[in-house]
Parts: structure tokens; C-alpha cells; sequence
């Protein structure tokens, strides 16, 4: 679950993806809207193809876009998990 802010005055289409894992991608939903002025507590699964990485914990790494501003970007490091 991310928690997303929107600090500008009018909502805000983002587009999520995820890095650090070759072929790692969203397997939810890629866009989202957040109201303005508002946070907005958002779903994420991500997926990763068979055998692209070892059993156990690796780094990914979060990055949400805003659709029509691509400047704004935010970062956000996290955990992959895969089961042995």
C-alpha cells in the first residue's frame, strides 16, 4: 500500500511504477487519481517474471509520476519478497 499526497490545487493523475528487479512491473493499477489538497491510501501489487530474482528479500524501488507534469517524480524504496 502506498500512501499518496497531492499538494496542488486541482487532482492529480499518477502513474506508478516499480524498478530494481529486471521485468518487475505493476500488476495493479498503473494510474491512479488523488483528490487535491487530500492523501489517498492506494493498493499496490507488483510482479516480477519466474526465476528474474532469488529467494528471499530484494530492493525495489517505487516511482510515482505525475501524468501531466513528468518532472514531478517521487522515489520510494521498498522490499520485494519471494517465497522459497
Amino acid at each position: 500500500q502506498l500512501q499518496l499526497s497531492n499538494t496542488a490545487e486541482t487532482a492529480r493523475r499518477l502513474r506508478l511504477s516499480v524498478s530494481g528487479i529486471a521485468g518487475a512491473s505493476i500488476a495493479s493499477e498503473a494510474e491512479v487519481e488523488v483528490p487535491s489538497a487530500r492523501p489517498r491510501l492506494v493498493p499496490v501489487r507488483g510482479r516480477i517474471p519466474p526465476g528474474s530474482a532469488p529467494p528471499g528479500s530484494s530492493r525495489v524501488e517505487f516511482v510515482v509520476e505525475a501524468v501531466d507534469e513528468p518532472a514531478v517524480v517521487v522515489r520510494e524504496k521498498s522490499t520485494f519478497y519471494v517465497p522459497r
